[in-house]
C-alpha cells in the first residue's frame, strides 16, 4: 500500500508539520468541506500555502496513512491519489 511521505530537507516551515508526522493504522475518512461547493483540497504537502493536487466532492472517502497533527496525508482508494488534507475536513 501507499506509505507516508518523507520530511522535506532543509529548515523550512514544513519541517514543524513534519517533525509531528505518526505513522498510523490506515483507516477510511469521509471528505466534507464547508465552504458552497462542498469540495475539499487535496495538497501535496501538509500547508495551506502549497500546491493544490486535486478538489475532492464532498462525501468523498480517503485513505489515511498518517497524522501530522492538523493534517491527515490521505490516499485515494480508487486513483491511487496521495496528498494533504486538514482534518477538520475529514471525519470517521
Amino acid at each position: 500500500g501507499p506509505s507516508p511521505t518523507a520530511a522535506p530537507s532543509g529548515g523550512s516551515a514544513l519541517n514543524k508539520v513534519f517533525s509531528k508526522a505518526q505513522f498510523v493504522s490506515s483507516f477510511m475518512v469521509t471528505l466534507r468541506g464547508t465552504r458552497g461547493s462542498g469540495s475539499v483540497n487535496v495538497r501535496w504537502a501538509p500547508s495551506t500555502d502549497c500546491n493544490l493536487i486535486q478538489a475532492y466532492a464532498y462525501g468523498t472517502t480517503m485513505q489515511v496513512i498518517a497524522d501530522l497533527g492538523d493534517w491527515y496525508q490521505v490516499t485515494d482508494p480508487v486513483t491511487g491519489v496521495t496528498g494533504f488534507v486538514m482534518k477538520k475536513f475529514a471525519y470517521q
